[in-house]
């Protein structure tokens, strides 16, 4: 197994509830070699506190604290000191299985991967979850990757379930004041890689909370936040000539619109009618590809299909 050094970042902010239980699962990884960076993201309550209290009783632990910026300010700042050749990251109210590290560098050095990922466990407070443990995986190159997963599958984008070479980081950063920052950087560095490999276990242990991004209701600031990302996505594999890529990424565009629709039509903002051209100006790009799934397309056809309807009874 490779013993390289990994960095992992954990953004530290309003979770003096669950600290404890994010940090000692890091302190007990069986891949010993690691460097466990606290960034306290200005957090109000005692979790500056308790990032210094672990440092002091163990010498692999730094800390950083900073004003508050938000989660890719403090990513960002952890990737500025960090001194492993990969890097991982881990949401401060989630916590691991204790094999995570070796298990992600396992997979990566019998590879040769400059990624690997694996598969989470969401519970919510009061729950314990179980990990899983198999021997599948899949290997995949970054145009495999980019287009192999399905609709939906929240293991795509997020940045918590993967270890990476460090290196794929040069020159990128994740975007600051933003939500979704995920979606607006992982495809990025999948881009750069060369191989990833996905294995099957199920160990991450992701917690749901009300108070969370992601356990928020819908509305139209989040939605223009992650329009925002897919967006950028499909400019960016068409300044890079990435034609594949681009439409299929568009088709991922173009299915958020529609599945948002009901939200955004009855709102007034400056970009209503932008949106509902993107719509009817690429579906026929998507129709015609051979890299777009079939299960897309018929998405995509049907309920453009109703929304227009919609809006002509809205018109009348």
């Amino acid at each position: 197994m490779n013993d390289s050094l990994i960095s992992v970042i954990v953004p530290v902010y309003k979770v003096e509830q669950y600290i404890d239980q994010c940090i000692k699962s890091l302190i007990n990884q069986t891949y010993k070699n690691i460097e466990i960076i606290l960034v306290d993201d200005g957090s109000p309550d005692n979790c500056g506190y308790i990032c210094e209290d672990y440092a002091k009783k163990d010498n692999r632990i730094k800390v950083i604290h900073k004003k508050n910026g938000g989660l890719s300010d403090a990513r960002n700042a952890g990737i500025q000191i960090a001194n492993g050749e990969y890097i991982g990251f881990v949401d401060s109210d989630d916590y691991l299985d204790s094999s995570f590290f070796e298990y992600l560098m396992n997979l990566i050095s019998k590879n040769n991967a400059d990624i690997a990922e694996c598969y989470s466990v969401s519970f919510l407070d009061g729950n314990v979850p179980k990990p899983k443990y198999y021997s599948e995986m899949k290997i995949l190159n970054a145009k495999q990757w980019i287009t192999e997963t399905n609709l939906g599958d929240f293991i795509s984008c997020v940045a918590w379930n993967k270890l990476y070479k460090r290196e794929l980081f040069n020159n990128v950063e994740y975007p600051v004041g933003r939500h979704f920052e995920d979606e607006a950087t992982t495809y990025k560095v999948i881009y750069k890689s060369k191989l990833i490999v996905r294995g099957r276990s199920e160990l991450y242990f992701y917690r749901q909370r009300n108070d969370s991004i992601t356990g928020q209701d819908k509305n139209i600031t989040e939605i223009k936040q992650r329009f925002l990302s897919l967006y950028e996505k499909c400019v960016y594999f068409k300044e890079i000539n990435e034609k594949d890529l681009e439409i299929f990424s568009y088709s991922k565009l173009l299915i958020y619109l529609i599945s948002t629709y009901s939200v955004w039509e009855k709102t007034e903002f400056e970009n209503k009618d932008n949106w509902l051209s993107i719509i009817k100006n690429n579906k026929h790009m998507v129709y015609k590809s051979k890299i777009v799934p079939f299960k897309y397309k018929v998405y995509i056809g049907v309920k453009s299909v109703m929304i227009y309807v919609d809006r002509k009874k809205t018109v009348q």
